[in-house]
């Protein structure tokens, strides 16, 4: 999946842009067309803005080196459009934290001018958000065809015209030779449980380059909490001591007292000036209490 070569930092995945919806809910996410996956993910953080739910299920990946893993993932349905307008499509996705760890796609906009064959070419406009927050596997081999593919010297990047859009692989910053890394992954439903999140993250730790630059995306509950833990960590009598990031402080609250009273004698005052709603008001709070 990431290539590295002696002339070269890293190379592009197949990202391309789409939009995913839920009813009247409308995401747009960048999303990895993964030769290599028999299964879709979708990151739970955007299922969720999308309120999308499903029923938890098992599943077993095989990953590295014969290793099994176990977990827990909930499969949901979505419809899933591309920015053209060509491509509208109901599809099942498996939910999971960080399916992509913290990949970032690259804007091909902003490369294809240095390459000839590459002008003209009309890439979309990359997500809002700055991770790839799904992964289209062969599920769905439809969405992998490739209408068109332009290519230039060797060791220049290739463009593919998908179902999807315009996609791109290969290295923005330079035309020298790379070798392309793959893996395999199969998924299938078993018994046992283990965290999605630690799974799927272990892939990409072992074969996503990361760089110094890299940032990690995080949402706004996780950057809450990450704040908790950094201002709270304390070292005391050789261990640590951190606060519960997810429990709030106590709310400190006014003394609301003389405003109560006041408003009580107010209506005490506007009872007294008429009894029929007095007498109204009396039997009302008889019959609540």
């Amino acid at each position: 999946m990431i290539g590295r070569d002696r002339k070269s930092n890293f190379v592009t995945l197949r990202t391309v842009p789409v939009i995913l919806k839920n009813g009247n809910r409308t995401v747009s996410v960048n999303a990895l067309l993964d030769d290599a996956s028999t299964k879709t993910y979708i990151n739970a953080d955007v299922a969720a803005e999308l309120g999308l739910q499903g029923q938890v299920q098992k599943v077993t990946v095989n990953v590295l080196n014969d290793n099994v893993e176990t977990f827990e993932t909930m499969p949901v349905e979505v419809r899933l459009q591309s920015h053209n307008g060509q491509t509208d499509a109901k599809i099942v996705a498996f939910t999971t934290n960080r399916v992509t760890g913290s990949l970032q796609p690259v804007d091909w906009k902003q490369h294809a001018r240095k390459w000839d064959h590459l002008a003209g070419i009309k890439f979309p406009n990359l997500g809002k958000r700055p991770t790839v927050d799904m992964l289209i596997g062969l599920d769905y081999p439809d969405l992998h065809y490739s209408y068109r593919d332009i290519r230039g010297k060797p060791g220049e990047p290739i463009a593919r015209l998908t179902p999807l859009g315009w996609t791109c692989i290969g290295d923005p910053n330079s035309g020298q030779d790379q070798t392309l890394f793959n893996r395999t992954y199969f998924v299938r439903g078993q018994e046992d449980r283990n965290d999605l999140d630690n799974i799927v993250r272990k892939f990409w730790e072992i074969e996503n380059v990361k760089t110094p630059s890299e940032n990690v995306f995080l949402s706004s509950d996780e950057q809450k909490a990450l704040s908790k833990v950094e201002q709270s960590l304390e070292f005391k009598d050789g261990h640590y001591e951190v606060k519960v990031p997810w429990k709030d402080d106590t709310p400190s609250l006014p003394n609301n007292y003389n405003m109560a009273l006041s408003r009580l004698a107010n209506t005490e005052k506007r009872l007294n000036k008429d009894p029929s709603i007095a007498n109204v008001y009396t039997q009302t709070i008889e019959k609540i209490y």
